[in-house]
């Protein structure tokens, strides 16, 4: 790693030492005299590339200096050919008319040695800054992969002393899980934030230098690499919404009563709240089971997360002290796995996030628990008198109305558009990968750039359903009546009340840190039929279970 990060490092050292030259050299040549010169020939020498085109301006001048005839070719200070900015076209065009009309052109001569001599003595701001941020890039990275392979380093050997201390106890191999105060993990977020939207945004900047010169010659296509730099003002404005959140609120610790936390027990925790949270807030407080896979092609690796399963609650702030603990207590599922050590494919982890929206800058709050199979549940569980305790949740009761429907007497409505960031979520990717798919095409890679558009089309779809379906339920009759369809409602179900087995919901998707419900019906015969889909929060999609259920009269 050591060795790696070394080639980038100096790597990038390499045009930021030429872009310092070549100041240095505008900066030394400050006394140098103006002469005049005759302009014997001129070039422009343009070299093909599969990406864009680069340029050099050529020239050759005679002048006399202290009555002796000097000849020199030097035009600019800055070596080698470029496509930053027009500056050689430019003095190609120039030097060509001063050429054919035979007028003398000013050459900046060195009086300390007449041999040197320059066509153009300014600094090329454009190509310096392209070439400090080559710099920025390349020597960043070396110094990040350095310091993060040191830090790697530094916690793999502590975990291995942890793993030989406690053996036997795995919620004892991480430094953070030492003591039963755990801190919010939002720090490791926001400097994550802060450094991958500068990196991004390095990366991507030379493309603002691209896009006019491309754009002016008819290429119209290069609009499509404006996604990238934008991308990145994205990333800019979260780092600094977590920045703002951490002047705002510090950093939260979440209190345990036990670690590490049963399988299939009770999570009893209190909430280390800042004073900034103002009374009669809400926090909606969401625990999920999480699996992370790494599956790898050749030399390329993704890694994918996926809900197991969540859990959520709101709970209302009631006090405005200064010192403030607020209780959380969940029921864990016990056929759910355990925490896991990370492995080259697969691990998974528990984690809760807790929020509140706040005029100004929201509160926001995540932590990673330690969740394992001890025994001590089911040892309970063998007890002769059980613990009802262990059933008891905080938090406000389940709203139907927050699962997404709008009930209105015995009409259920879900209506369209009602999941507006996954729609933009999806309206993004589908845009990146179909403007990627179509640019790959135009540039004559119809069946490679074909695959990037057919997932841009079929995300597309996606994305337009969500907007445009709606679905309803009706209780009319002693019949329950379900509908769905994208502009015009079209029945799907009609089915008398007492034919209603049971309604139940199961969980198929999941985008970001929201899983998503669909809502089905088993009929008496057996036969499962679709109510609605895309329902969010496990609490409130019970809640409006069991008030369909009241209203059915059913069990």
């Amino acid at each position: 790693m050591t060795l790696f990060a070394a080639v980038f490092f100096f790597a990038g050292l390499v045009p930021g030492g030429m872009a310092v030259m070549n100041i240095y050299q505008v900066f030394d040549a400050r006394d140098w005299v103006a002469t005049p010169s005759t302009i014997v020939s001129t070039e422009l020498i343009t070299q093909r590339g599969d990406d864009s085109d680069t340029y050099k301006a050529v020239a050759r001048y005679n002048y006399q200096f202290n009555g002796q005839n000097y000849s020199n070719d030097q035009v600019g200070f800055s070596k080698g050919s470029d496509n930053i900015g027009s500056f050689h076209e430019d003095a190609y065009r120039e030097l060509n008319r001063y050429r054919n009309q035979q007028n003398a052109f000013t050459a900046w001569v060195n009086p300390d040695n007449p041999t040197e001599a320059v066509l153009y003595k300014t600094v090329r701001w454009p190509l310096v800054a392209f070439k400090v941020l080559f710099m920025l890039i390349f020597s960043g990275a070396g110094a990040g992969f350095y310091f993060y392979g040191k830090y790697n380093l530094k916690r793999e050997n502590q975990v291995r002393e942890l793993q030989q201390r406690h053996p036997e106890a795995p919620w004892k191999w991480r430094p953070q899980w030492q003591q039963n105060q755990l801190q919010s993990q939002t720090g490791a977020t926001r400097w994550f934030a802060t450094f991958f939207a500068l990196f991004w945004n390095l990366i991507s900047s030379p493309i603002w230098f691209i896009i006019p010169q491309e754009f002016a010659s008819g290429n119209t296509i290069v609009l499509v690499a404006a996604l990238f730099p934008l991308v990145g003002i994205g990333m800019a404005v979260w780092a600094i919404q977590l920045w703002r959140q951490h002047y705002r609120f510090g950093n939260s610790v979440l209190i345990l009563k036990r670690v590490p936390i049963d399988l299939g027990g009770q999570l009893t925790a209190n909430l280390q709240l800042p004073a900034d949270v103002p009374a009669g807030s809400e926090l909606n407080i969401r625990l999920d089971c999480i699996r992370k896979t790494t599956t790898r092609s050749g030399n390329k690796s993704n890694t994918s997360e996926s809900i197991l399963w969540q859990g959520d609650q709101r709970i209302i702030i009631a006090d405005a002290g200064t010192y403030r603990l607020v209780p959380i207590r969940f029921q864990l599922p016990a056929d759910q796995p355990e925490t896991s050590e990370p492995t080259a494919k697969s691990s998974v982890f528990w984690r809760m996030d807790i929020s509140s929206d706040i005029p100004g800058v929201d509160y926001q709050a995540s932590f990673e628990l330690p969740v394992f199979d001890t025994g001590f549940v089911a040892e309970l569980n063998s007890a002769e008198e059980p613990v009802a305790s262990l059933k008891a949740e905080t938090g406000a009761a389940g709203d139907p109305t927050r699962s997404g429907a709008i009930i209105n007497g015995g009409v259920y409505h879900f209506p369209a558009a009602r999941h507006k960031s996954l729609i933009f979520g999806l309206f993004i990717f589908g845009l990146v990968f179909g403007g990627v798919g179509l640019a790959i095409i135009i540039s004559g890679q119809a069946w490679f750039g074909g695959v990037f558009a057919l997932v841009g089309v079929l995300t597309f779809w996606g994305m337009l359903s969500l907007l445009f379906k709606r679905s309803e339920i009706r209780l009319e009759n002693g019949n329950i009546i379900a509908s769905s369809g994208w502009f015009k409602l079209k029945e799907k179900l009609r089915l008398p009340s007492f034919q209603v087995k049971k309604i139940w919901v199961k969980s198929n998707m999941s985008s970001g840190n929201t899983k998503y419900y669909d809502l089905f019906l088993d009929d008496q015969q057996g036969k499962k039929h679709s109510l609605a889909s895309k329902l969010i929060g496990r609490r409130d999609t019970e809640a409006l279970i069991a008030h369909l259920e009241t209203a059915l009269g059913i069990k």
